[in-house]
């Protein structure tokens, strides 16, 4: 995955969370500051009228003591080249001693509104098109001092830069930062953290004489800035940044000359970033990597190489003054197909809360046992008490294509949910308001599956007296495709398939599949001959024999 890529960006500061998705510049206007009318009439009674609407009742609650409602982002007095109305964007939410922030685009160009309670987000500040563009990255609280970091673009030179905005009156007035002098050759800003009694900065510059130039600084007074050494990293290289309020971890990937899959070295701070030691690199260089309680938690993932039945593993961390230790595999928690994390953060009560994306019962092994409760991918909000005892978070149902989810902790002790509803301008979100944290269960764990024969492996080949499992895609965009070739049934197969047939339809809800296979028939082949393969349903024999084919006249996806 490319740096401009990463979809994930987890912040944390001494008294504010963000957690958003990162964008590799903004779009292509520009900006000049507008001041906000603190006059303006509220949006339901302006002739401008705001870009969505909440409901009647703010934050309905559910039976489980979490509140769902969608959340108005205001535009009413906010200014636009064009004089007309737009859709706003949010990208990024954080908690801050004030209250709420919210960092985004509107009519093209950088927007900041603040909330004091996540019900409705007014306009704190904007830019208006076409002097500077500004897609935020980041935002953190520095003892009261508001950051909002991003990438940005000159709009008549069109050079990149890396921006830092700064508001010393709770979002009244904002100033751009001054950076190191770094900063006026970066075209990027990469982190924005604070840790401890220090900020934290990440600039780059990709157009470096060395390919990109990373360099990371801090200060402990927005001034006087000083640029962190990692001992014993190459000159180039560019660390990805991960904290909580105390500790910092700076990781970079190590490339094997031997062509190997390299490893990422690590390196840790617990004094504000003033000094980093390094640390043994991480184990499994695939998984998400979180910071719990100061130690560095490593998920357990596959990596695109690794097939989907493969060994669940458990997860890793690494504490301070300590090596690596590795869990048991918790497939309960975690899933046997591996789990991803879109945010965390800490909260008030002292825990971690994670919004996880796991697949259960993954290996097409179990479909043979149960096709119906096969490979179920879930999002779940978990939360970790320490860095090696997770659970779930009890009575909350998340949907499980909730957009780009961002997670939000606030001293008070309300854990927020939040994802950008596209097109409408609003937030979609799930509040736990309560002083005592939600209730947390283990979820159940489950057996392995039976596995009479090895699954086929598309990337080998069969020969003649080769027997396995085997998957076989259905639907127009289905079809046995062995030894590089299309293996056609010289009799079609039922349809619509017998009901104790092992079949797992796709979900039509999941992103990606409206061209591809219809589901999925678990069964078995069997290359009888160099000419024919018989594929079978176990517990009922062989319900079909196969060809090679010539390839289709018409590609599918």
């Amino acid at each position: 995955m490319s740096r401009c890529s990463v979809a994930r960006v987890a912040r944390i500061a001494s008294r504010a969370l963000v957690v958003g998705l990162a964008a590799c510049g903004g779009s292509a206007g520009e900006a000049e500051p507008t001041e906000i009318d603190d006059s303006t009439e509220p949006a339901a009674e302006s002739t401008e009228p705001a870009s969505a609407a909440s409901s009647d009742a703010p934050f309905e609650a559910t039976t489980s003591g979490w509140q769902n409602d969608r959340v108005e982002i205001v535009t009413a007095g906010m200014e636009t080249q064009s004089g007309e109305p737009a859709i706003p964007e949010v990208v990024l939410v954080g908690a801050s001693s004030s209250g709420f922030v919210a960092a985004g685009v509107y009519a093209g160009a950088l927007a900041i509104w603040g909330s004091d309670d996540f019900l409705e987000f007014t306009p704190l500040y904007n830019e208006v098109c076409c002097e500077r563009s500004v897609y935020p990255t980041a935002i953190a609280d520095f003892e009261g001092t508001l950051l909002v970091g991003g990438n940005g673009r000159d709009g008549v030179s069109e050079r990149p830069f890396g921006a830092v905005l700064r508001s010393d009156d709770a979002g009244a007035t904002w100033v751009d930062a001054e950076l190191p002098a770094f900063a006026s050759q970066a075209d990027r800003v990469d982190a924005v953290l604070v840790v401890g009694d220090s900020v934290i900065v990440q600039l780059v510059d990709e157009d470096a004489d060395v390919g990109f130039e990373s360099k990371v600084f801090r200060t402990s007074d927005l001034v006087e800035w000083e640029e962190i050494e990692f001992p014993g990293s190459e000159p180039a290289a560019w660390p990805g940044l991960v904290a909580d309020e105390s500790s910092i971890f700076a990781m970079v990937y190590v490339e094997d000359p031997s062509g190997g899959a390299g490893s990422v070295a690590v390196w840790s701070s617990s004094d504000g970033g003033r000094t980093f030691e390094q640390r043994p690199p991480i184990p499994d260089i695939a998984g998400d990597r979180l910071v719990v309680d100061g130690a560095l938690v490593v998920l357990p993932s596959r990596s695109g190489l690794e097939p989907r039945d493969a060994e669940p593993r458990g997860f890793d961390v690494l504490a301070a003054g300590a090596d690596w230790v590795s869990t048991e595999p918790d497939v309960g928690q975690f899933g046997d197909g591996g789990s991803e994390h879109a945010a965390f953060a800490s909260a008030a009560d002292g825990s971690t809360y994670v919004v996880l994306g796991r697949e259960l019962r993954a290996s097409a092994h179990h479909c043979y046992d149960e096709a119906a409760t096969c490979q179920q991918l879930e999002m779940v909000l978990a939360a970790a008490t320490e860095p090696a005892a997770w659970f779930d978070v009890d009575g909350l149902d998340l949907p499980l294509y909730w957009g780009q989810p961002g997670l939000v902790a606030a001293d008070d002790g309300s854990i927020v949910l939040w994802t950008a509803v596209q097109d409408e301008g609003a937030l979609d979100t799930y509040r736990w308001s309560s002083p005592q944290p939600p209730d947390l269960v283990d979820p159940p764990s489950y057996s392995p599956p039976s596995r009479p024969l090895e699954l086929f492996d598309p990337s080998d080949s069969l020969v003649v007296g080769d027997e396995f499992r085997y998957v076989l895609p259905t639907g127009f965009c289905g079809g046995m495709y062995i030894n590089d070739s299309l293996w056609e049934p010289e009799t079609a197969l039922p349809d619509p398939l017998p009901p104790h047939w092992p079949y797992r339809p796709e979900r039509p809800e999941r992103p990606g599949t409206s061209d591809g296979p219809d589901g999925y028939l678990f069964g078995r082949i069997e290359m009888t001959a160099t000419d024919t393969i018989r594929f079978s349903i176990e517990g009922v024999g062989v319900v079909a024999t196969y060809r090679p084919s010539p390839p289709a006249e018409v590609q599918c996806g």
